[in-house]
């Protein structure tokens, strides 16, 4: 058993939350609580080092979560050890020591998991694209070789990367769900991204909105031309202009000042910008 401890302040990491869980917090007026975990201490089966164990336990020091959200916590843990390829890892049992008086109140975990073998990447195959045949091309959006360390966070952002990819091309509804095959006896996983490409989309318009007109004037000049109406979507172009018109629009970001409005009848997009000047 290895215990960790840190500063209990809620530091909330989004950038390492696992795919498929969020930052969860209780909402106001519901009774439950928010915890802060402070420590964290591992009964394993002694197939991954107490360095390994503590880099786990370090990425959930400080992480806040609701006091019914106990299945989310087992899911942080499991993605902590599958980033170190422990692939099948299991949470046993999970132990959340009373809280304390802080607020909010921070919580020692004792979590009991077996770890499972270690798995190495053998390869990375894909079905179902037309648009990118270039198998390469492809490989390349995974920062991982075969024969490394099958790291679940790395294939998560080789799949993000490879969406963006396809983003590029016009390709805004891809998306890609991987198959996973393991030899238990060479302890090798074998990867098939099944790629579902949606249809290609074309900017039928771009417009400005909450801006006077000098700097609606100078966002327009900023404006990519092969973003003007009868081209192809690009993402990343897309990004490009946000870097280009951060001295119009400081903080401006296409997550929050972009919206993308799909005609699925001649597979078009409407852009609006958000200038937020109104």
């Amino acid at each position: 058993m290895i215990g960790l401890a840190g500063v209990a302040e809620c530091q909330c990491p989004a950038d390492v939350i696992p795919p498929g869980v969020t930052q969860q917090r209780a909402e106001v007026g519901t009774g439950l609580r928010n915890f802060v975990i402070r420590e964290v201490q591992f009964v394993t089966m002694g197939l991954s080092s107490f360095a390994e164990q503590n880099q786990v336990a370090a990425s959930l020091v400080g992480w806040c979560f609701a006091e019914n959200r106990k299945d989310d916590l087992e899911e942080r843990i499991r993605f902590g050890f599958q980033h170190l390829g422990f692939f099948r890892v299991r949470t046993l049992s999970l132990k959340i020591e009373p809280p304390d008086t802080a607020n909010p109140p921070t919580v020692s975990v004792i979590a009991h998991v077996d770890e499972g073998a270690r798995y190495r990447l053998k390869s990375i195959t894909f079905t179902g694209n037309k648009a990118i045949s270039n198998l390469t091309a492809l490989r390349s959006q995974f920062p991982i070789a075969d024969g490394e360390i099958f790291d679940r966070e790395t294939v998560s952002k080789g799949l993000e990367d490879l969406r963006y990819a396809y983003a590029q091309l016009g390709y805004i509804n891809f998306s890609a769900v991987p198959e996973t095959q393991i030899d238990e006896d060479s302890k090798l996983i074998s990867l098939n991204i099944d790629c579902d490409e949606g249809r290609q989309f074309v900017i039928k318009s771009f417009t400005v909105k909450g801006a006077d007109q000098q700097t609606e004037a100078a966002l327009r000049g900023f404006w990519p031309a092969m973003l003007e109406p009868g081209q192809v979507y690009n993402a990343r172009l897309i990004k490009y202009f946000f870097e280009q018109a951060k001295a119009v629009l400081p903080g401006a970001t296409p997550e929050k000042n972009l919206s993308v409005e799909e005609d699925s009848h001649d597979d078009t997009v409407n852009i609006v910008l958000s200038a937020g000047l109104d």
